[in-house]
């Protein structure tokens, strides 16, 4: 996505210029993270790349989605323009094609399931069996 978007990026998370965020493909998912999270975001990415049983969804594989791992709750609510809570652990944008998830907090795998049944549920024909 280039230099622009990552300087961009960098701005609204944050970031420094030594925690630059780094963008990997894994299946379906774009991981955007900072530089010392990648393999923790390469991990969640392999977790919601995979089909699975949604409850009242049935079978299903997410369409793609932008998977973003922020630092802290400040850092959510730059990224969210202010829509998440101050006690959210995670957030699903589905204009955006995009969940972000604070990497301060435990339980990360669950809270990704949990952001990307959000997903789904709003993005229902984009859904892929």
């Amino acid at each position: 996505m280039g230099n622009l978007f990552g300087a961009m990026l960098a701005c609204c998370l944050g970031l420094t210029q030594v925690s630059v965020p780094t963008q990997t493909q894994v299946g379906r998912v774009l991981v955007v993270a900072p530089a010392e999270r990648t393999a923790l975001g390469i991990a969640l990415a392999e977790l919601a790349d995979r089909p699975r049983r949604w409850p009242a969804l049935g079978w299903l594989a997410p369409a793609p989605v932008v998977l973003i791992l922020v630092p802290d709750s400040a850092t959510l609510a730059r990224v969210t323009a202010g829509r998440a809570p101050a006690w959210g652990a995670g957030v699903a944008l589905p204009s955006a094609r995009a969940v972000v998830l604070r990497t301060d907090l435990p339980n990360l795998e669950r809270t990704l399931l949990h952001e990307l049944g959000h997903y789904l549920g709003l993005n229902e024909d984009d859904l892929t069996e």
